[in-house]
C-alpha cells in the first residue's frame, strides 16, 4: 500500500500544453523510492526532475501510456533527504511544469555497514551488490558511498548474487544452499516500487544465474554423487521455467573425470562431503553463442555452447584443451564476464604462496587455434589479496568496476588503470559481485 500525494496544477491557456493533475507515490518502509504519474493536456515528451538543496539535480524520464498520460519511477536518491520533485513536458503547444512538490526520502538502514568513499566518485553510477553476512542484504551504494537502496535478509542467510531485473522493477537476490548443498535455495524477487516480492525456489542452486528473455533462468545447481563412499558435489546447469519445472542442460560430471582433488566442506546436512568442482560464476557470451561457467575449484573456465550444451573447450587449469601462451594463469577465480577478446574474471590468486594477492585479468581466447593468452591485468592502486569473493565489471568507457571480495573494498579505475573511485566497508564487511548501473529502475 503506497500513500500519495496528489498536486492539482491550474488550467494552461488555451491551446497550451499543461500539466494536469500529479500524484506522488512512495513505499511505505524500507528504501525510499516513488511512483509519479501525471497527464498532460496534449501528446508530448515527459519527465521529472529532482533538486536538493545543495544543487544536486536528477532526471527521470517518463514512460508515456497513450500520449497523455504518463509515469515516471524514482529511485536511487540520497537517504535522509528533503527533496523538490516536478514534473515536466514539452510537445507542439510549448513547454509546461508543475509546481515543486517536497519528498523526504528515509534515512538509511542502521543495520548495513556504512561505505567509506575513500576516493568519491563524482558521476551518476550506482552500484548493486550482495553483503553476504553481517548482515546478508542486496544493497545499493551511490559513488559517494550512500546507501540508496536495501533488502536485508534474516541472519545465517547465504546471499551470493544480486542483480537488477530485465525489467528494472526489481532486483532479483539468490539466497543460495551452503557451498556444495543440495538443500532448498530461494531466487528472490524484491520490488524496487509496487507490489510484493516473489519467490522461485531452486533445489541445490548456489552462486549465480541469469534471467532469460523468456522470464525462464539458467542456473548453478550442485549435484552429488557418492564416490566410493565419499560424498563428492559436483556442477550442472539447469534452466528454471516460469512455472517452476527444471531442465539438466550439461553437467560436470558429464564432462571431466573425477580425479579425487577438491575441497571438504560441510554439507546441508552437517556431513562432510568434497567440494569438487565449485562452480561460482556464469555469464552469457551472446557474441559467441556460449556460455562461461567458471569452476573455482578447478581454477578453469568451461565454454558451453547456448544450442545443443556441449563443451566447446576449458580455459585454465589441469583440464585446460586451450593452449596457454603470453601471461600468468588465474587461481579460485570469481565473477567471469565475457568480453570482445574472450573472458575477463577476478583472479583471487593461489592460496598457499608466501605473499598472495589478487588481480582483474582479462585472456584472448582464439578458438580456431585452440589458444588463450594474457591481454591485460590489473592489480589495484595497492596490493590486496581475497581468498574468497570478488567480481568484474567493464564499463563502456573502458574503465573497470572491481570487488575485492573479503577484502571489504570496492574501486573504480579509468580505462588507463588509474584509481578514480573506492568504497571500503567498515571491519568485516565483504563485498560480493558488483554491479553497475546508470539507474535503478526502468
Amino acid at each position: 500500500m503506497w500513500p500519495w500525494l496528489i498536486l492539482a496544477c491550474d488550467a494552461p491557456p488555451p491551446d497550451a500544453l499543461g500539466v494536469g493533475e500529479v500524484e506522488l507515490g512512495e513505499t511505505v518502509e524500507g528504501p525510499s523510492a516513488a511512483t509519479l504519474r501525471f497527464t498532460t493536456t496534449d501528446v508530448a515528451a515527459a519527465w521529472v526532475e529532482v533538486e536538493l538543496a545543495d544543487g544536486l539535480s536528477w532526471r527521470f524520464e517518463a514512460h508515456t501510456t497513450d500520449g497523455e498520460a504518463h509515469v515516471a519511477y524514482l529511485a536511487g536518491l540520497p537517504p535522509g533527504a528533503t527533496l523538490q520533485v516536478r514534473a515536466v513536458a514539452e510537445g507542439e503547444g510549448g513547454r509546461a511544469e508543475s509546481a515543486w512538490m517536497d519528498w523526504a526520502t528515509r534515512e538509511a538502514s542502521s543495520r548495513i555497514p556504512p561505505a567509506v568513499a575513500t576516493v568519491p566518485m563524482t558521476d551518476s553510477l550506482l552500484y548493486l551488490a550482495v553483503l553476504p553476512f553481517n548482515p546478508p542484504a542486496a544493497v545499493v551504494f551511490d559513488g559517494g558511498g550512500a546507501l540508496v537502496w536495501w533488502a536485508l535478509f534474516p541472519d545465517g542467510s547465504a546471499l551470493s548474487q544480486a542483480v537488477l531485473s530485465r525489467d528494472g522493477m526489481a532486483v532479483w537476490v539468490l539466497v543460495n544452499s551452503p557451498v556444495a548443498g543440495e538443500g532448498d535455495a530461494e531466487l528472490w524477487r524484491v520490488p524496487i516500487f509496487e507490489g510484493e516480492a516473489e519467490v522461485v525456489q531452486i533445489q541445490g542452486a548456489h552462486h549465480d544465474f541469469v534471467e532469460l528473455e523468456d522470464g525462464s533462468f539458467l542456473a548453478l545447481v550442485s549435484d552429488i554423487r557418492e564416490v566410493e563412499g565419499e560424498s563428492v558435489a559436483g556442477d550442472e546447469l539447469q534452466r528454471v521455467a516460469t512455472d517452476g519445472t527444471t531442465t539438466r542442460l550439461w553437467d560436470t560430471w558429464d564432462e571431466l573425470e573425477y580425479d579425487g582433488e577438491g575441497e571438504q566442506v560441510e554439507g546441508d546436512d552437517g556431513d562432510l562431503l568434497i567440494s569438487w568442482t565449485h562452480a561460482n560464476s556464469l555469464a552469457w557470451d551472446a557474441a559467441h553463442g556460449r556460455y562461461l561457467v567458471g569452476l573455482r575449484n578447478r581454477d578453469a573456465v568451461a565454454v558451453v555452447d547456448g544450442d545443443d550444451w556441449t563443451t566447446r573447450g576449458w580455459v585454465g587449469g589441469e583440464d585446460s584443451t586451450y593452449t596457454m601462451g603470453a601471461g600468468t594463469p588465474f587461481h579460485r577465480q570469481h565473477g567471469v564476464v565475457a568480453t570482445d577478446a574472450g573472458v575477463l574474471l577476478f583472479d583471487n590468486g593461489a592460496q598457499g604462496e608466501e605473499d598472495p594477492s589478487s588481480r582483474v585479468v582479462e585472456f584472448a581466447l582464439d578458438d580456431a587455434a585452440g589458444t588463450y593468452a594474457e591481454v591485460w591485468s590489473w592489480a589495484g592502486a595497492e596490493p590486496l589479496y581475497s581468498p574468497y569473493l570478488g567480481g568484474v565489471a567493464r564499463l563502456a568507457d573502458g574503465g573497470h568496476v572491481v570487488s575485492w571480495g573479503g577484502a571489504g573494498r570496492m574501486t573504480r579505475s579509468d580505462a588507463d588503470g588509474a584509481l578514480v573511485g573506492q568504497l571500503d566497508l567498515t571491519i568485516g564487511g565483504a563485498f560480493g559481485a558488483v554491479h553497475p548501473l546508470e539507474r535503478l529502475g526502468p
